[in-house]
């Protein structure tokens, strides 16, 4: 029986290619020496044109040494090199895909000779949008029956997914090309698939096909006409919403999207959680909707399925936040009783009275500028018995403005003042922050503000160069790397001359090293926030934002008032500001457009980084050494290299009716910052130059991601305890005494923690009294924990002073440096007066000195 011919036999051969093609020696011999001997690997070397001009052309026209020989094109024809180059790489993979393409799945397809699991793109173009149809469905089915378990093969449920290929091939394309994860939702692969778990003809399949037959509205999407499409199913009871996540179970497996064993664990995960809880589906359902996309966020970047389904199994906080969401008189309640309203609730005490509980939306707004709901005191019962918690502390923002005697802003910027005395006229300038001190600068704020009523904002960003990719990374230790431990430590010696004045601080920087980011935290005294205006805008602005905001305390959106959301990006708390991001003919950008994958929402624009410091322009950053393809190259070189090399790809750019490519104007900056158009262009000396203006916004922060985290410090500046004035700064009182007065005088006290309420008293309620009761209680996962009175102290003194632990704990290290350094003569005379068994005790090889004697003072 004759073999089956080979893909290799069935294309043309690498020399009769490079004969069609005018391939000269020169192009022969540097393909010989890069191992090209054959015309499917020269197919298969690259995924996509661009690819393959980084890895074989480039080098080629600059010149490469190969085997102790160089190979370069000819003088003067890089032109042609390259011409020649590219068409003999289309071309053989052009064939290649002739040769082993495979025909359209049939409603029940059988596998054929597989490709590889994962392919990239496997022609030169890579499409701009998901294709409609599911081309690589045979060969991931194929290696799905592949993998033998215990030795036997196994076969692929297709039922649950056929007749859903729009949607695998959405996800396909995703994961294997766009990189743009989107969350996979329980009803859009549920509706369209064929057949139901029960193998009966789907009825949604056929709903919506129907509907897609019939007439249907008309919108503008993108400048075209196009058909409106059927709105999405969702699923209604437990049932259906289990079998949404079997269905993205196999999807995700089928795709490849997941380690196998990583899917099935994270979808049983699910399921049982559903089971668990079947009265709450709404809640289940939306906990799904919330972790979908923390799941596709994670995905994009670059996070294992793995790391990112451990992190939303751990996260208990967003399920909590979810059911604590549910209206309690939904589900769970029975008998016939309606779902009642927000606001006030009602309910019955034994005595049987109707009583009212105000909510915090039910409550009046207060009168001051910033209103807080009463938190703490005793707890109050209904007839002594059934408990009523107090509301949990929320900050809310009331509508009167303040006024603007009540904050006090200090900034710290790397930018340009004639422009800030334009645009905010009255600013007062203090010069460069390294000729200031802390004292002059309260002295002066102690002259605006003798009555000590305002409250103190400083906001900070020191120059970012030494920590950016851009950069050397020579961080803290860099040229102007030291400007941030300055700017901390000029905060930390601020904060305390300015009490009882509320004292705010929001510090911001680029993604830097974990390295450089713990010497921050550790020099500020707070973790830093991860947030990126790329999420609700058109363009990125990854930063991380050191800030004194607890955000325990401000779970809410001032701007929106809505929850915060919090992802886990790498080694960061990111934060998402999840808001619909402007429409793009509100943009003034005289005449350009964006390109195209930018304008579909599939793209955001680059970072904006400062140009370069003169015409000369500035070498290429390490991290894009090598990386550049030669459009990019050219059009950067072009420019003078004013730029890093990002800035100059075509979906980076801008273009006019003529598609000429333009690098983004600075009043395009300005509007995509959400600052408005012409904000930098002028001083009151006159008009600033592009240079200056470029260099301006791209050292300043994003307006958009800046004013929500400002007026959330506002938020909580105002509402937070005046800052306090017992941190002992004269010598009369060392920082190791006042620590141990702050304990007292008996020190910690030690002890059990006290017992939890008792509810036996609910034995004794009625049926009505035990839903007044339940309505009033709290659910033990979300009350604090009874803790041991002396760790109840530890956490009240750390929460109080925990903006000034970095200066206390440098302040107890001198100390006891001091002392070991007064008692060194001391402790030498006691350890020559020990034996040596007691000598050998108190000393170590690895020591300098031995362990220190501190006499009992007190006796």
């Amino acid at each position: 029986m004759a073999a089956a011919p080979t893909v290799a036999a069935q294309m043309v051969q690498l020399a009769d290619l490079y004969q069609t093609a005018g391939a000269g020696e020169a192009i022969k011999d540097y393909l010989t020496a890069r191992k090209i001997t054959a015309t499917p690997t020269l197919a298969l070397i690259a995924p996509t044109v661009e690819r393959f001009t980084t890895l074989l052309i480039a080098p080629f026209l600059a010149g490469v040494t190969i085997d102790a020989k160089e190979h370069k094109a000819e003088d003067g024809q890089d032109a042609v090199a390259s011409a020649i180059l590219t068409h003999l790489f289309v071309e053989a993979r052009r064939q290649w895909d002739a040769v082993s393409s495979t025909p359209p799945p049939s409603a029940l397809p059988s596998p054929p000779l597989p490709p590889p699991i994962n392919p990239g793109p496997s022609s030169a173009h890579v499409p701009d949008r998901p294709p409609k149809t599911f081309s690589a469905w045979n060969q991931q089915v194929k290696a799905y029956e592949d993998r033998l378990l215990d030795g036997k093969r196994r076969t692929f449920p297709v039922q649950e997914l056929l007749g859903a290929e729009e949607i695998l091939a959405r996800m396909w394309f995703e994961h294997t090309v766009s990189k743009m994860y989107t969350p996979v939702t329980l009803g859009e692969i549920v509706s369209r698939r064929t057949w139901t778990p029960g193998r009966v003809l789907n009825p949604l399949a056929a709903n919506r096909a129907s509907a897609a037959a019939s007439s249907k509205a008309l919108r503008f999407d993108h400048g075209a006409l196009v058909q409106e499409e059927p709105a999405e199913w969702s699923p209604k009871g437990l049932f259906s919403t289990i079998d949404g996540a079997n269905a993205a179970r196999w999807a995700w497996t089928l795709l490849g999207i997941g380690e196998e064993d990583d899917v099935m664990k994270y979808a049983d995960w699910f399921v049982a959680k559903a089971r668990a809880h079947s009265e709450m589906v709404p809640a289940i359902q939306a906990f799904w909707h919330k972790t979908a996309w923390t799941l596709a966020m994670a995905l994009r970047n670059s996070t294992s399925f793995h790391e990112a389904t451990k992190h939303i199994m751990n996260d208990v906080a967003t399920w909590q936040e979810q059911t604590e969401d549910q209206d309690p008189t939904w589900w769970g309640m029975g008998g016939g009783r309606k779902r009642r309203r927000g606001g006030k609730a009602r309910s019955k005490g034994r005595g049987g009275k109707e009583k009212q509980q105000q909510s915090g939306r039910g409550k009046k707004a207060s009168q001051d500028w910033w209103g807080q709901p009463a938190a703490g005191g005793k707890q109050q019962h209904y007839d002594d018995q059934v408990p009523d918690p107090p509301p949990p502390k929320k900050i809310k923002l009331s509508s009167r403005t303040p006024r603007g005697d009540e904050v006090i802003v200090l900034s710290a910027f790397d930018g340009g003042p004639r422009r800030h005395d334009y645009n905010i006229p009255g600013i007062h300038h203090r010069g460069d922050i390294t000729e200031d001190s802390p004292k002059d600068t309260a002295k002066k704020i102690a002259e605006l503000d003798p009555e000590a009523g305002c409250m103190i904002i400083f906001l900070a960003a020191p120059p970012c160069q030494d920590f950016s990719r851009v950069g050397d990374r020579e961080g803290h230790a860099g040229n102007r790397g030291y400007l941030f431990n300055f700017t901390a430590d000029f905060i930390d010696e601020l904060r305390p001359l300015l009490a009882p004045r509320r004292f705010g601080v929001l510090v911001e920087n680029v993604e830097m090293t974990p390295a450089d980011a713990a010497a921050a935290t550790k020099r500020l005294g707070f973790e830093p926030v991860f947030a990126d205006a790329a999420e609700f805008g058109w363009i990125g602005r990854p930063r991380l934002w050191w800030t004194s905001i607890d955000w325990e305390e401000v779970t809410h959106d001032p701007t929106t008032a809505e929850r915060w959301t919090w992802v886990l990006h790498r080694r960061w708390n990111r934060l998402r500001l999840d808001t619909p991001r402007a429409a793009a003919e509100t943009f003034d950008f005289d005449g350009l457009k964006f390109a195209d994958a930018v304008a579909s929402g599939r793209l955001r624009l680059p970072c904006s980084t400062t140009p370069a410091a003169d015409e000369r322009g500035r070498p290429p950053p390490r991290s894009m050494r090598g990386k550049v393809t030669t459009d990019v190259q050219q059009r950067w070189l072009l420019d003078s290299r004013q730029f890093a090399p990002w800035h100059y790809q075509r979906e980076a750019m801008l273009a006019d009716d003529q598609g000429k490519l333009v690098v983004l104007t600075p009043d395009a900056k300005e509007q995509l910052h959400h600052m408005p158009k012409g904000y930098t262009a002028r001083t009151k000396d006159g008009e600033l130059e592009p240079r200056t203006r470029h260099r301006l916004i791209g050292n300043g922060w994003h307006w958009g991601v800046a004013r929500r985290l400002i007026l959330a410090l506002l938020v909580h500046t105002a509402v937070a305890a005046a800052e306090p004035l017992e941190v002992p700064r004269s010598p009369s009182s060392t920082t190791i005494q006042w620590i141990a007065d702050q304990w007292g005088p008996q020190g910690p006290q030690l002890g059990p923690a006290p017992p939890r309420p008792s509810i036996e008293y609910l034995q004794d309620l009625d049926e009505d009294g035990h839903w007044a009761a339940s309505a009033m209680m709290r659910h033990p996962v979300k009350a604090p924990p009874p803790l041991e009175p002396a760790w109840e102290r530890l956490l009240v003194l750390r929460h109080r002073w925990r903006h000034d632990l970095p200066r206390i704990r440098r302040e107890v290290i001198a100390e006891v440096q001091g002392m070991v350094e007064d008692l060194a003569e001391q402790t030498q005379v006691w350890m020559a007066a020990r034996a040596w068994c007691v000598r050998n005790t108190y000393s170590t090889p690895d020591k300098e000195r031995p362990t220190q004697v501190l006499p009992n003072r007190s006796k």
